[in-house]
C-alpha cells in the first residue's frame, strides 16, 4: 500500500454535513399499535428488566407509556368533579376522594385519591408521607366500616401502583379486601405494587437524598 503524500488528505471527499443527523432518529411509539393490555405488558417488561439502574429501553418505555404526561381530564378527574359515574363512598373530605373500584379484585375494592393532582407516588414529596398516612387511614376506616365485627386485618391489602405499572396516572391507593378472594393477584405483587408503609419508607430515604423525586427505579 503506498503511503499518502502531504495534503492528500485535504482533497479526499468528506460527506456533507447536511447528510448526517443532526440528533438520533426517535423510535417510533408503539402507543396504537399494540392492545392495551399488551401495551402494558412491554412497558412492565422493558423497565422492569433494569430495576435498579436506568437503561435506554427502561428510559424509552417511560417516556413513551401511557403514563407520561398525564392530564387531570382523565377519567378520575372527572370522576371527582363529578362528570363521569362512579359509587362514591364519602364526599366530605376536604383532602381526599373515595369510590369502588369498577374492576374490583375482591368482593370489597375501594380507591382513595388525594383532590389535587398528583401523577403518581413517585412524584410525592418528603413533605407528604402526611398524605399517604392519611390515605391509608381512609382506606382502612372505609373497609372496616364495610365488613363492622367481620374485619381481619391480616385480609386487608393496601398499596399503590408503582410507575410504569398504573393505568391511571393519578395517585390512588387499593384497598381490598379479603385477601383470600382476591383475583388476578398478578397486579398486586411486590415488584408492582408498593403498602402505604413502604412509600413512606421511600420518601424518608428521599429526604435523606438517597433517592431523587420522580425517579422510580
Amino acid at each position: 500500500m503506498k503511503p499518502l503524500r502531504h495534503g492528500t488528505l485535504s482533497k479526499l471527499a468528506l460527506p456533507s454535513s447536511r447528510l448526517l443527523p443532526s440528533r438520533p432518529p426517535r423510535m417510533p411509539s408503539l402507543r396504537g399499535h399494540l392492545a392495551p393490555r399488551r401495551y402494558m405488558l412491554l412497558c412492565g417488561l422493558a423497565a422492569g428488566s433494569n430495576l435498579l439502574a436506568p437503561s435506554p429501553a427502561a428510559a424509552y418505555f417511560r417516556l413513551n407509556s401511557p403514563t407520561d404526561s398525564p392530564s387531570p381530564d382523565n377519567i378520575f378527574g372527572k370522576i371527582l368533579r363529578g362528570e363521569a359515574p362512579a359509587e362514591v363512598l364519602e364526599d366530605d373530605d376536604d383532602e381526599l376522594f373515595s369510590f369502588r373500584d369498577k374492576n374490583p379484585a375482591a368482593p370489597i375494592h375501594y380507591l382513595v385519591i388525594p383532590r389535587r393532582f398528583v401523577r403518581d407516588a413517585a412524584e410525592l414529596t418528603p413533605h407528604d408521607d402526611v398524605l399517604v398516612r392519611k390515605m391509608a387511614e381512609k382506606a382502612r376506616y372505609l373497609v372496616r366500616s364495610s365488613v363492622a365485627d367481620s374485619f381481619d386485618e391480616s385480609e386487608l391489602v393496601l398499596g399503590f401502583h408503582w410507575p410504569p405499572w398504573y393505568s391511571v396516572p393519578w395517585l390512588h391507593l387499593h384497598a381490598i379486601y379479603p385477601y383470600s378472594k382476591m383475583k388476578r393477584r398478578y397486579k398486586y405483587t411486590s415488584l408492582s405494587f408498593k403498602s402505604p408503609e413502604w412509600v413512606v419508607n421511600r420518601l424518608a430515604e428521599q429526604r435523606a437524598g438517597k433517592h431523587a423525586r420522580g425517579v422510580w427505579w
